[in-house]
């Protein structure tokens, strides 16, 4: 079986626009994807700035195999994510990464010039920038 992955962009943005009885009935859903759904076949990934339980609840987070903080984030943050706080920030490029019960450091290489390939104000059927 091939896994389908649900991806979720700026999940709060979502949660923070609905009322209490939709972002509760929005949280039974995800925990329910998140819960079940790993043996389905189902991948749910969800992206945020802030994983705090006013827009994801606690037993839905923890339920999530793989969580990932990118750059330095705060202790609260990472009491939020991780249970934990005795966990280092790291710099920019790398994130702290917890699959399971193991940690890890995720690096992602940095790349030059890519500011200005999104600044660019060429012709976009162009290919310089």
């Amino acid at each position: 079986m091939n896994p389908v992955f649900l991806i979720v962009d700026e999940y709060q943005v979502i949660a923070g626009a609905l009322d209490k009885k939709q972002r509760t009935a929005l949280s039974e859903e995800i925990g329910t994807i998140v819960r079940l759904g790993r043996a389905a076949g189902y991948i749910l990934v969800i992206t945020m700035q802030t994983a705090h339980s006013d827009y994801i609840p606690t037993a839905v987070r923890d339920n999530f195999e793989f969580k990932l903080v990118m750059g330095t984030a705060s202790k609260t943050a990472y009491q939020m994510i991780f249970d934990d706080t005795d966990i280092k920030g790291l710099t920019v490029g790398k994130g702290r990464l917890k699959l399971g019960n193991d940690y890890h450091v995720l690096s992602i290489p940095l790349c030059d010039g890519i500011e200005s390939a999104y600044l660019s104000t060429a012709d976009p059927g162009s290919t310089t920038v």
